[in-house]
């Protein structure tokens, strides 16, 4: 972790053991942490005082550690804010990240998951119905606005490896009850489904899958470079307004790489990618094999198939 050592970065701290660990190990990276490390919370305000007394306790380490530090509460994205669920609380972080590095002027986000995490995101990708490659998992690197990345650079420790740092080193934090909470899919995986694997079927179960998300990252990276090299032979016009594809030239290409394709078109042009399923990709084929036609999807992306040219557009509400 020593290239850290000059680079402004952005942590998220939501005050338990592992963003309190990260956050100490890049204060102790970091000659001058008031210059060059700062701290986000984000405040879901969903567990009442004991929201209150997390952002209190990550403000109150702050000061402590000089680290200087942004609080923001999830109403100030009200368009999602209503939603209690935990896809729903990840693009409001993302999207508090994104907006507090920017004006910072940090090019780096940094979070503190763990291997942990990574195991019980592949699992539960995998009773979602997910593709091959979303086996991979949470990625080491991501980029969240242009110019942003975020990092991860504890997907090689575990959460008990965690535990001891803090533990070993007399760290204080936070416990998060809402951990325990069984209506939340991550939490049941967490306390009941993976303990019970383990126990019965296979106790090296975390490691397997482990991976498999390794073997899926290799296969994602390979996707990406033929994606890359596709792009120019089916992909006519692509910027801010819109993006037209030649469509009998995608027709050409295997099912898979077709939806891999539209996939990394909504990525790029930073279309929501929420409510897009297997149903929705295969619609879009659909329309791009038919003489002529239009369908809309979720985020007002507006499709439309003439002269065999697929035209997509995101509909200004």
């Amino acid at each position: 972790m020593e290239r850290w050592q000059d680079t402004r970065v952005l942590v998220g701290v939501s005050g338990g053991a592992d963003s309190i660990a990260l956050l100490h190990a890049l204060c102790e990276l970091h000659p001058h942490p008031p210059e060059s490390v700062f701290a986000i919370h984000v405040n879901h305000q969903w567990r009442g005082a004991e929201s209150v007394g997390d952002a209190e306790f990550v403000a109150d380490t702050c000061e402590r550690l000089s680290v200087g530090l942004s609080v923001i509460n999830a109403t100030d994205y009200p368009d999602l804010s209503a939603d209690q669920s935990e896809q729903a609380a990840r693009e409001i972080r993302y999207r508090a990240f994104a907006d507090t590095a920017c004006h910072l002027g940090a090019r780096f986000v940094v979070t503190a998951h763990t291997s942990d995490d990574q195991v019980e995101t592949v699992m539960d990708r995998i009773l979602r119905g997910t593709g091959v490659l979303g086996l991979s998992g949470i990625p080491r690197t991501r980029e969240i606005a242009h110019g942003i990345v975020m990092i991860r650079p504890m997907l090689s420790f575990s959460r008990q490896q965690v535990g001891t740092f803090v533990s070993e080193s007399g760290i204080e934090y936070r416990h998060d009850h809402s951990n325990e909470d069984m209506k939340y899919m991550r939490n049941r995986i967490r306390r009941e489904l993976l303990p019970l694997i383990q126990r019965d079927y296979q106790s090296d179960a975390p490691s397997a899958i482990l991976r498999l998300s390794s073997l899926a990252t290799d296969l994602n990276e390979w996707v990406s470079e033929q994606i890359t090299e596709l792009w120019e032979s089916v992909v006519i016009k692509d910027d801010s307004a819109d993006v037209i594809l030649d469509t009998a030239a995608f027709n050409d290409l295997a099912v898979f790489v077709k939806g891999q394709l539209l996939i990394s078109i909504w990525e790029n042009q930073r279309w929501p990618r929420r409510d897009m399923g297997r149903e929705q990709w295969q619609r879009l084929i659909d329309l791009c094999l038919s003489e002529s036609g239009t369908d809309e999807f979720s985020g007002a992306i507006c499709a439309k198939k003439h002269d065999g040219r697929l035209s997509l557009t995101r509909r200004v509400e």
